[in-house]
């Protein structure tokens, strides 16, 4: 199977008759892209530090942590998307979904 690189003005692969940079450039077929392995970096962190906390301190220090990194992991993910430019087309023009 080959894989060729699509350009942003050619039609987009998924077949939906737009342009690839209004419709699918930015995303990821597998899911996973950048807001996504930010947010598991950030869980990544927080376990490693849970772990260190558990050996050292005890288990409500590692549980402590362990929970307030799930949750900026969390909030990462879902407080991270940028508005929509879908508009009127004018680059400074910033449209908050509406």
């Amino acid at each position: 199977m080959t894989h060729s690189k699509v350009n942003r003005n050619d039609p987009c692969p998924c077949g939906s008759g737009k342009k690839y940079k209004h419709c699918c450039l930015g995303t990821s077929a597998s899911g996973f892209d950048r807001k996504t392995g930010i947010a598991l970096a950030i869980a990544g962190v927080a376990l490693v530090i849970s772990a260190i906390l558990y050996a050292t301190v005890g288990k409500d220090a590692a549980i402590l942590v362990a929970g307030i990194g799930g949750l900026a992991a969390g909030a990462w993910w879902l407080f991270t998307d940028p508005p929509s430019s879908k508009g009127s087309g004018d680059p400074g023009a910033i449209s908050f979904g509406g």
